[in-house]
């Protein structure tokens, strides 16, 4: 046995810095789209047992709502308004899949179904992604919740538990990423791409701006970071640049139908009120 001075200094010369990290992982929304409808084929060829079709089909609805709204997963089992509208201090917001709820809000709650903590308590969120026809391919209007059960009682498993099992069926539909955090940061990077501002982005995310620039920046896909480059220039236009484009084109923008086009489009006609999305 060494003296205890020996076993000291061989200590010390040890260097605690960690040289050996795991690898961070990316998915671009073209390749999330290509597995996405990969997996729909599978399910429709009848590549899976019976009692697994349902999972498969509700933890890849977890998948997209992860990406659209940039979700951890365990949030999208603590969603308030699927089922009915959500009201709160006067501030209402339409269930889910209501017509009214054209910005297409959901509502995260303290805890999930299951019992479990939210990370970031109660929070509103848009989605980074609102076109109809993603949606529609997505199929994230049918709402598809995975059946856990959870085994412990204890919070961090309960919470661990569900997030593992999302991992583990990702893995046997042969995502490209396992590692779901993945679609939340490709999730900021597509609302980046579509003009949403990063504050918002942040806010809906559920975490500070600084989180948003220091740590989802660091870690982007580069081929969604060379869609976002060169597509940049079909961003939407501010208000005031698209009014003089127009003009300069020589529309009448006093006519009906291009005063209201441009009032949907830039909701200049909005209520004050605090009424989220109903009419």
């Amino acid at each position: 046995m060494l003296p205890k001075n020996d076993l000291l200094q061989l200590l010390n010369d040890i260097d605690p810095s960690q040289t050996i990290f795991t690898d961070k992982q990316s998915c671009s929304f073209e390749d999330f789209m290509q597995w996405h409808k990969s997996v729909l084929i599978q399910i429709s060829e009848n590549k899976f047992r019976d009692r697994d079709i349902y999972s498969a089909e509700a933890w890849l609805w977890v998948a997209s709502m992860c990406v659209v709204y940039g979700l951890r997963p365990t949030e999208i089992a603590a969603i308030q308004n699927f089922d009915e509208n959500w009201e709160s201090d006067e501030v209402i917001v339409p269930r889910f899949d209501s017509i009214y709820n054209t910005d297409l809000l959901i509502v995260i709650g303290e805890f999930t179904y299951f019992g479990a903590s939210t990370k970031t308590g109660l929070r509103i969120c848009k989605p980074m992604i609102a076109y109809q026809d993603i949606w529609e391919e997505l199929k994230l209007k049918q709402v598809k919740m995975p059946v856990y059960e959870p085994t412990s009682t204890k919070p961090s498993q309960l919470c661990k538990g569900f997030s593992t099992r999302f991992n583990q069926w990702l893995k046997r539909l042969g995502c490209p990423v396992t590692q779901a955090y993945a679609f939340r940061h490709l999730s900021n990077q597509l609302g980046e791409k579509y003009g949403i501002p990063q504050e918002i982005r942040a806010r809906s995310l559920g975490h500070s701006v600084a989180v948003n620039d220091n740590t989802y920046k660091s870690r982007h896909n580069l081929k969604t970071e060379v869609d976002m480059l060169l597509n940049h220039s079909r961003q939407p236009l501010e208000y005031e640049v698209a009014v003089e484009r127009i003009k300069a084109e020589g529309i009448d923008i006093s006519t009906r139908d291009i005063a209201m086009a441009l009032r949907i489009i830039y909701q200049q006609d909005l209520r004050k009120d605090t009424i989220v999305g109903c009419q």
